[in-house]
């Protein structure tokens, strides 16, 4: 049998359980295909998922924190998870239009703790979420030892699917292997499936998705909407957070709860 691979993981962090549950679901349906995501409410819920993934020897690629948050701020936490997954992408979920912000930003990347940030509310996903998160992967995937696979093809090499496969695991940065139907490697594969089919298969790191559904360009189709996550209307632009001065990250929240 073929080694079984486990997914690499994403960790969403927020005291708010409603935004934790909205950035899980958006995140899980652009990549729930290739990666993992786990959300969790509390900064020390956090420390310690982090601890059990590195005993269980499980990847981290993206660490997604709030930074108000009451306990302990997000920057505080991203750099904390440095400690056991050194190679994970950290980005810093801030507050939209909060000035205090500014300077948070600006500690955490001269640090190197923060490396992106994503507003909150992150409406509309397609233009403020995804695009982030698809730059962090690409980073993530470039630091993997050489022979990491995410994705692994199976088929006949000159099959015109095979090809559009191959090209779009290029042009999206997923590291992935192609194996011809007929090689060992090919055979060990496909003798999981009950039935094999005449198109190429794509195997993710757990589980398997059939190569149909290929759109003109050779795109996998996503799925549709979910139920009850509409995708929003009109969203603010996202505004500018130039690194300024550096200076004691202090969250908004606390303050704003106490007064």
């Amino acid at each position: 049998m073929a080694e079984k691979v486990s997914l690499p993981v994403f960790l969403v962090v927020d005291e708010d359980k409603s935004s934790v549950d909205a950035m899980v679901s958006d995140l899980e349906r652009r990549f729930a295909a290739d990666y993992g995501v786990v959300g969790v409410t509390s900064s020390r819920a956090a420390l310690e998922r982090l601890v059990a993934l590195r005993d269980a020897a499980e990847q981290v690629a993206l660490i997604i924190s709030r930074e108000s948050m009451q306990a302990m701020s997000g920057s505080e936490l991203l750099a904390r998870s440095r400690s056991t997954h050194p190679d994970a992408k950290r980005i810093l979920l801030v507050d939209y239009n909060d000035p205090q912000m500014l300077d948070c930003l600006a500690q955490g990347m001269a640090s190197g703790d923060v490396e992106q940030y994503v507003t909150r509310p992150w409406r509309s996903r397609e233009r403020f979420l995804y695009p982030v998160v698809g730059e962090a992967l690409a980073a993530w995937t470039r630091r993997q030892p050489s022979g990491f696979q995410l994705i692994r093809i199976v088929g006949d090499r000159w099959h015109p699917y095979s090809y559009k496969l191959r090209d779009a695991m290029e042009r999206n940065n997923v590291p992935y292997g192609f194996y011809d139907r007929d090689s060992p490697e090919g055979a060990e594969l496909l003798g999981q499936l009950a039935e094999v089919p005449d198109h190429p298969v794509v195997f993710a790191a757990r589980g398997r998705r059939r190569a149909r559904g290929l759109d003109e360009t050779g795109g996998i189709r996503r799925r549709g909407r979910r139920r009850g996550h509409p995708a929003g209307s009109q969203a603010p632009t996202a505004p500018s957070y130039p690194v300024g001065r550096l200076a004691t990250c202090r969250s908004s929240s606390s303050s704003d709860r106490a007064s």
